[in-house]
């Protein structure tokens, strides 16, 4: 092989190399960035998780269909929380697509016999001073959901007023999209619950 042909035999090597590594180095990173991306998702829902648990959920989730706002269909992510391998609770957000200054993000706790273990939002653009106030700090409004279910609370209680729910005060627009949103969180676990309660945790 003589010397030019060498050099480029060696430039090709080079280049396959270098290719390579990038390649390798941007599938590791991409790696790291969905894991800090799925312990964000996660410790913005963990709050309402009121059960002891011992697994990760941040590397435990299922994706479920959400009919979310209006006639926008797409998937919601479910995170699991275990307790010697056994599912306890699961967490999801879910979106109220009505609250009267927009769509109101909510984090729903759900324990594994269907009882709702806590409700916070995420995101919501209210008023400050009336809608804001279903923040945890304003008022306890969202703690009385903490251990509603489908079972104790049928279809027509979930709603204010005439339902079994008070609106916080100045705020029936916005206490009606979250009580909604929360029903249909409860109502999105129920459908999938043999899938989300499934004992085989997934795959590493």
């Amino acid at each position: 092989m003589n010397a030019a042909r060498a050099g480029i035999v060696l430039v090709l090597g080079c280049t396959l190399l270098g290719a390579l590594t990038v390649e390798l180095t941007a599938h590791g990173t991409a790696g790291v960035v969905r894991r800090s991306e799925a312990q964000a998702r996660w410790q913005a829902l963990r709050p309402t998780v009121t059960v002891d648990y011992d697994n990760e959920p941040p590397d435990d989730w299922i994706e479920v269909e959400d009919p979310g706002a209006g006639a926008r269909h797409g998937s919601v992510r479910v995170y699991r929380a275990r307790a010697a391998g056994r599912v306890v609770a699961v967490a999801l957000s879910v979106t109220a697509p009505d609250g009267y200054g927009g769509p109101i993000r909510l984090a729903v706790g759900i324990a594994a016999d269907g009882r709702i273990l806590g409700v916070r939002p995420l995101a919501h653009t209210e008023t400050p001073g009336v809608g804001a106030r279903i923040d945890p700090g304003a008022s306890r409004w969202l703690a009385g959901f903490a251990g509603r279910s489908l079972g104790n609370t049928p279809a027509e209680a979930w709603a204010v007023g005439r339902g079994q729910f008070d609106a916080v005060g100045g705020a029936t627009i916005t206490s009606a999209a979250v009580v909604r949103a929360v029903h249909r969180a409860l109502q999105r676990f129920d459908a999938d619950r043999a899938r989300l309660l499934d004992a085989a945790p997934p795959a590493p």
